[in-house]
């Protein structure tokens, strides 16, 4: 238990780091789609990769907790359920004052991000598995580029993931404690969220995510709990005034917990995996709850209150 949980801390903080920096990166003036896209593109792949590839790790059984680890730790944490939820919000809100639209594009707003992002996990996530199934013919000649991974280096590999875990969560406290620069505080709160979430979204699917369920349970709690949490995460620093340390420690919700705590990877590797009418139902049955609260809680703000502060 020890090692799992060590290892879904220093997943869950090197997949919030690479989120984060994987977003920035692609967040610029005229980007030709959201910097969020490239997240799911990754998260999804990399899903996909683990789950068919079978030269790194011939042994499933053996090493099925470091896969959990990348799989449901890292790339559930690379991936985001509520942020997506968030961005249709205010995709279709256009908050703008200075851009006003027809409220017929709001509804393209929706629907194309939505299919968009959709298309995307689903198309990097089967094309991760095809990836990794070609992982014993990558060779030249007899040369081969991949190879098993001994066994008495998953030893080593633990015991360094079990000591980076607790130094790397020690360093990210310290330095959120001690630093004066306002970004890199939030960064600092949301490695410091980010194993609290992982751990409660692995216990959420360990309990509720039955195959004798209709419908990941598991998953679906952390997916609309995470977009609520973040939504009211959004909606209070739009509204009042807060201090800058109050707006890192909500930055570090937002991003660190709420955006580990849901995951688009996992969502959309139970949807390939189910059969098709649970799959609809399932996709269905999240979409809409989890929208709705962000119309719910920051539309009926935003268009009822007004947004006076800015983030």
């Amino acid at each position: 238990m020890l090692l799992t949980q060590s290892y879904f801390c220093i997943m869950s903080m090197l997949g919030t780091l690479a989120r984060l920096g994987l977003t920035a990166l692609n967040t610029y003036p005229g980007a030709p789609f959201s910097g969020l896209l490239w997240v799911q593109f990754v998260g999804c792949v990399i899903m996909g990769f683990c789950q068919t590839e079978s030269v790194f790790f011939p042994r499933p059984k053996h090493n099925a907790t470091f896969l959990l680890a990348i799989t449901t730790g890292f790339c559930g944490s690379l991936t985001t359920f509520s942020s997506w939820m968030l961005q249709m919000f205010t995709g279709m809100a256009n908050l703008d004052p200075f851009e006003r639209r027809g409220r017929g594009y709001s509804f393209l707003s929706v629907v194309s991000d939505f299919m968009v992002t959709m298309c995307i996990a689903m198309s990097s996530l089967i094309w991760g598995k095809q990836i990794g199934k070609t992982t014993g013919q990558w060779r030249i000649g007899k040369v081969a580029f991949a190879w098993p991974i001994p066994a008495h280096t998953h030893i080593v590999v633990r015991v360094l993931l079990l000591l980076l875990s607790i130094c790397f969560f020690v360093g990210a406290a310290f330095y959120t404690a001690y630093t004066t620069n306002v970004t890199h505080r939030g960064i600092g709160f949301s490695l410091i969220f980010s194993p609290f979430a992982a751990l409660t979204r692995l216990y959420l699917a360990r309990f509720l995510n039955s195959p004798q369920y209709f419908i990941p349970y598991g998953t679906l709690c952390a997916n609309v709990f995470a977009t609520l949490l973040l939504s009211i995460m959004y909606m209070i620093p739009q509204i009042t005034h807060c201090t800058p340390v109050s707006r890192s420690v909500m930055y570090g919700i937002q991003n660190g917990f709420c955006a580990v705590l849901s995951t688009l990877s996992t969502f959309s590797n139970e949807l390939h995996t189910m059969p098709i009418k649970r799959a609809y139902i399932y996709c269905i049955i999240s979409v809409a709850i989890s929208f709705s609260i962000c119309v719910i809680v920051d539309g009926a703000t935003a268009w009822g209150h007004g947004y006076t502060e800015k983030y």
